[in-house]
């Protein structure tokens, strides 16, 4: 069963229906709880709150979906966590926890349903072919004069930095666009197991990651792949 503290529950809820910002919907715009809350007071949305936070303690057929939920997210049955998680939405509308989990797994499920674009193959230029027989050449150029010596330093042309650890441990980058979102994978070796990470950008500015299908923290992308 998913253990919810009460501190928790109630910041989650107090955010959701107040307005404020908090860590459970920092990624994305999450909204308002629902739109009844519009013309309700601080006094009364905080009411609402608390009365939430003691009725979900107590609901046992609530915290049985949830965890339910929880449970298929984890295997990867992201359909079955989807629905189950709408159902945990319909029991409880007032709590914050099920429609933060709706949200993320539609945007989940929505960036690998998308089509990956087609990969356009480039054109090999032909090789280059002889002159035919008795045809004109040009003369040779002449061979470079050989470096005066002295005692002026020697110039050394800099050294292109090197490619990232991960390129050079063997790991791959691909770049394309699923639907309207422009997707960056990147498949690496770790432990000695194949792992995919996935950025995906969406037109209007949201920005998801993943590893290996299970969405993760943007904090997670760039410790992995050492960028600012």
């Amino acid at each position: 069963m998913i253990t919810i503290t009460r501190t928790g529950i109630v910041h989650a809820c107090l955010a959701a229906l107040c307005g404020w910002s908090a860590p459970v919907l920092a990624q994305g715009d999450r909204g308002s709880l629902t739109d009844e809350f519009k013309g309700l007071s601080a006094k009364e949305r905080s009411r609402i709150a608390e009365r939430e936070v003691k009725e979900a303690a107590s609901d046992q057929a609530y915290q049985q979906v949830m965890a339910e939920g929880e449970a298929h997210f984890q295997a990867g049955r992201y359909e079955e966590a989807l629905a189950t998680f709408q159902r945990a939405r319909a029991m409880r509308p007032y709590n914050v926890y099920p429609k933060v989990k709706i949200q993320d797994l539609e945007a989940l499920l929505g960036a690998r349903s998308a089509p990956e674009a087609p990969v356009v193959p480039t054109e090999t230029p032909a090789p280059a072919t002889a002159p035919p027989m008795g045809a004109q050449q040009a003369a040779p150029r002449p061979a470079a004069p050989p470096p005066a010596t002295g005692s002026a330093p020697v110039q050394v042309a800099p050294t292109e930095p090197g490619p990232p650890e991960w390129i050079a441990a063997g790991g791959e980058e691909r770049r394309y666009k699923e639907g309207n979102a422009f997707v960056i994978e990147r498949t690496v070796r770790e432990e000695g197991a194949t792992v995919v990470y996935k950025r995906v950008q969406h037109p209007w500015g949201q920005v998801y990651h993943f590893r290996d299908g299970l969405a993760v923290d943007e904090r997670v992308w760039r410790t992995r792949f050492q960028e600012p």
